[in-house]
């Protein structure tokens, strides 16, 4: 299962109940006709929701007006208007009167017919006099501010965690292991050097002269070009290390949270475990061996087999106390049962990412439709 897929089952988790009982098995069936001319995300997800959430509600609204049981009523009315339209030589007037309105059964059916628009004299008062007092932000905007208050997490540059420095423990008579270097092609090491030039410009790695602990390096090209370097630690170090034990969660126990919810999105906490700094003990550990001599990291590196429980738990401590919120390791999942719910823990969760020291890649956070701090 990709990323991809996992966000489109938590999805369709939080459609519960008899309302969405005909929509969860074609969204599902959907998920299942994956293909690679038609692949499926969160986004054409939610768009093909939409549409079935439509056609549903189109559906039976025809239905409804063609049932000969359909009620429709003729009541008396009083009722009162509040004149919108104004001009520099009449004010504002509020007037009352009888009328006849013709009230249905079916949402968004109720008529308000030329009899009122007689009664209040609305044949001149212009329509955009009363539709330009609704004003709402559009989907961009909404963005665009919650993104420019959470200005810090927002940040390209590497976040830094100052809770905690990870420690790495030794299994007892554990013995070092070191290395040589692997040859990197001709063609790559360009590629390589502007790398590890990079994450020492970062304070990721630090030249050595010296270590008893050595891991070769692969370098894996990536789609934009440039390599990403990852450290062996298969070679030894793993098998040296203790496993760390604390439990990551099950997608049972993910699901058995979302349920009833409604909104929903991931955040994706970018080089995740580079966000975490080592001990100075841990450090000389993480060695790496390489064509340009010994590089020690300072931050827990990818491929240590204990990263994953380690980070886990630090996550975990961080959302604790945090309503609608859950993780699994670096995804961090943020869910509602109305937008309003959603915000709040949205915005908590940022809050507590700033005080953490962590940092989030705008392109990989997908925002909901809505997620500014609702009004109190």
């Amino acid at each position: 299962m990709n990323i991809d897929q996992f966000k489109c089952l938590v999805f369709v988790s939080g459609l519960k109940g008899h309302a969405y009982a005909d929509t969860r098995p074609r969204l599902l069936s959907r998920i299942r006709c994956e293909t690679a001319e038609a692949p499926v995300n969160l986004q054409t997800l939610i768009n093909e929701y939409q549409r079935l959430v439509n056609l549903k509600k189109n559906t039976s609204m025809i239905e409804s007006q063609s049932s000969s049981k359909q009620a429709v009523h003729t009541v008396q009315e009083k009722g009162s208007f509040h004149h919108p339209h104004t001009s520099k030589t009449e004010a504002s007037t509020e007037k009352t009167a009888r009328g006849r309105c013709f009230v249905t059964t079916t949402a968004n059916l109720n008529l308000l017919g030329i009899e009122w628009i007689e009664l209040f004299k609305l044949w001149s008062v212009p329509l955009d006099s009363v539709c330009n007092q609704v004003k709402t932000k559009s989907i961009d905007q909404q963005i665009n501010e919650f993104r420019a208050k959470h200005a810090y997490v927002f940040n390209d540059s590497l976040g830094h965690c100052r809770k905690l420095k990870v420690k790495l423990f030794l299994k007892p008579n554990a013995k070092p292991i070191f290395c040589p270097k692997r040859p990197v092609p001709f063609n790559t090491i360009r590629l390589v050097d502007a790398e590890l030039t990079r994450l020492q410009s970062l304070g990721i790695l630090e030249p050595v002269d010296f270590s008893e602990w050595a891991a070769p390096i692969v370098a894996v090209r990536k789609p934009n070009g440039r390599v990403h370097i990852c450290a062996d630690y298969s070679t030894g170090l793993n098998e040296a290390l203790e496993p760390n034990h604390y439990p990551l969660p099950t997608s049972e126990e993910i699901f058995a949270q979302l349920n009833g919810s409604t909104v929903f999105n991931i955040v994706d906490l970018s080089d995740a475990y580079l966000q975490l700094e080592v001990d100075d003990d841990s450090k000389k550990r993480l060695t790496i061996n390489t064509h340009r001599g010994l590089f020690r990291f300072n931050r827990l590196a990818p491929g240590v087999k204990s990263a994953p429980g380690v980070f886990q738990r630090v996550v975990d401590g961080m959302i604790a106390d945090i309503p609608g919120v859950r993780s699994f390791i670096d995804d961090v999942i943020v869910f509602g049962k109305d937008i309003s719910s959603h915000a709040t823990s949205l915005n908590l969760l940022f809050l507590r990412f700033k005080e953490y020291g962590f940092h989030v890649k705008a392109e990989e956070c997908h925002l909901p439709r809505f997620v500014t701090t609702p009004r109190k």
